[in-house]
């Protein structure tokens, strides 16, 4: 099974909204820690294939926010570690 997602950035404003952002797509334990060492931490673990879509256009405006530039790096680095994460430009 290969779950599919399109990054929104604008449902990354800060630590809050990405911890639940990102809960809502892996389905994270409850011991989360809701930070960004604690999604790069759970996402070395993921055994589920999982597709990261991100829209070209929505490139820059991930660019320009703060923490959904910290969290698209995370995720980056997550699919360099682990071959069940992809990170797509569409």
């Amino acid at each position: 099974m290969t779950d599919t997602f399109k990054l929104d950035p604008e449902r990354i404003k800060d630590r809050e909204s990405m911890a639940d952002y990102m809960d809502e797509i892996f389905c994270f334990p409850e011991y989360f820690g809701r930070n960004l060492d604690a999604l790069a931490d759970l996402l070395s673990e993921e055994e589920t294939e999982t597709i990261i879509e991100i829209d070209h256009l929505n490139l820059a405006k991930i660019c320009l926010s703060d923490y959904a530039y910290k969290t698209l790096k995370v995720l980056v680095n997550a699919a360099e570690d682990n071959h069940c994460i992809v990170i797509r430009l569409i």
